[in-house]
């Protein structure tokens, strides 16, 4: 794996735990915990493809 992967793994995951944490614990109802969660699931997603993109700019394949 080269190292954007790894770093767009590591976001993922790292937004998948937080939004597990979110949904389990979270202030709000069930319903409301679980948007919470989405949302931080996409945000989670929309960081790892820019890092991704940033520090695969300018690498040749």
């Amino acid at each position: 794996m080269t190292s954007p992967q790894i770093v767009q793994l590591l976001i993922t995951l790292a937004g998948i735990a937080l939004a597990m944490l979110a949904f389990l614990f979270g202030p709000f109802g069930t319903f409301g915990n679980a948007a919470l969660a989405f949302v931080i699931f996409v945000i989670a997603g929309i960081a790892a493809g820019f890092a991704y993109a940033k520090l695969s700019a300018g690498r040749k394949s």
